[in-house]
């Protein structure tokens, strides 16, 4: 409790966390493997318990379910974080949503994590690269570790938050259509963004990248009143102009890629030996666990795939995308 990780919302002199804090574990691992449900199902307790604020350290492909439960967690008025993701490239879901706010990773040179998705789905980034945080030993005893990912990022931006809606919360109490405290959150994060502007230091000088949001969170700004008193009342709604047809990301094309490479293994005499080490991207890897109930592991040798997982595969892709190109037409 005295070695600085004591959070940022407590009285330390009665060792009392002064926010309620509810904590759901819906699966073992950041990636989501056959847990939409479980994850669906957690959002819609803490939307039903009077959560103020989410924040989630897992990722999986867009699915209907999850852009459902996030539509409408932010017609409540609650502020989702999400993890942008790692290794990736591409932004995971639920953090691509518009709902949402996808929190990317930055290094302690303010630069963006290596690892880091990046995307137009990115709102902001954070610490992410080497932060110090608790982790257990093969013992089970209490120690602290360097660790790295858009799953460290994301607390920072929660407790942002957190404070946030505590310092404004009386003025926000007064909103009449609660999507638009997500939204002025979501402006006075950007409006308050560290984008490096400083040349002085060749480390932290030049532009920052839009690609991983606006900037770096800067907590200061972030609750600056100027700045609130500059947002509110320019809130747009995240879902005015957006289709909620399916939507499909680079992850499922090279699902299909990949799928229809393995059939000219199988059927062009002699490539054998070319398709030898072609293996699916990880990207490609969340979407075939995400579109079927195989196990991941059936997937890892292209011997393994059967006719019907690959029939299945791209009769979903490509009735989907179909149907969202009709969708279109008609607008």
């Amino acid at each position: 409790f005295h070695d600085g990780n004591h959070g940022l919302l407590n009285n330390i002199e009665k060792d009392m966390a002064l926010p309620k804090i509810i904590p759901y574990r819906i699966a073992q691992s950041v990636v989501l493997f056959n847990r939409g449900r479980n994850l669906f199902d957690a959002v819609l307790q803490a939307i039903n318990s009077g959560a103020d604020i989410i924040f989630l350290c897992m990722g999986s492909y867009p699915r209907p379910m999850l852009y459902s439960i996030a539509k409408t967690a932010y017609e409540r008025g609650i502020i989702w974080l999400c993890a942008a993701g790692n290794e990736v490239e591409s932004v995971v879901a639920p953090a691509v949503y518009p709902g949402t706010i996808a929190v990317a990773a930055s290094n302690p040179d303010d630069r963006p994590w290596k690892g880091s998705s990046y995307g137009d789905a990115v709102d902001i980034a954070a610490p992410g690269e080497d932060v110090y945080v608790p982790f257990k030993d093969r013992r089970g005893n209490d120690i602290m570790v360097f660790g790295s990912g858009t799953s460290y990022a994301t607390p920072h931006v929660a407790a942002a938050a957190a404070l946030w809606k505590a310092k404004f919360y009386e003025d926000l109490s007064s909103v009449s259509e609660p999507w638009r405290i997500v939204e002025r959150f979501r402006l006075c994060l950007r409006h308050s963004a560290n984008n490096l502007p400083d040349d002085s230091d060749p480390h932290r000088g030049g532009t920052w990248d839009s690609r991983f949001g606006v900037g770096i969170l800067n907590l200061e700004e972030l609750l600056s009143q100027k700045i609130y008193d500059e947002v509110k009342g320019t809130e747009t709604h995240a879902y005015k102009d957006v289709d909620d047809g399916p939507t499909w990301d680079l992850g499922v094309r090279e699902v299909i890629h990949f799928i229809w490479q393995t059939m000219r293994k199988k059927l062009t005499p002699g490539l054998e030996s070319f398709m030898e080490d072609f293996m699916p991207t990880d990207r490609a890897r969340i979407s075939l666990e995400a579109l079927s109930p195989s196990d991941i592991h059936s997937f890892e040798s292209s011997d393994n795939i059967s006719e019907s997982q690959a029939g299945q595969l791209i009769r979903t892709y490509f009735e989907s995308f179909a149907l969202n190109q009709d969708q279109k037409q008609k607008k």
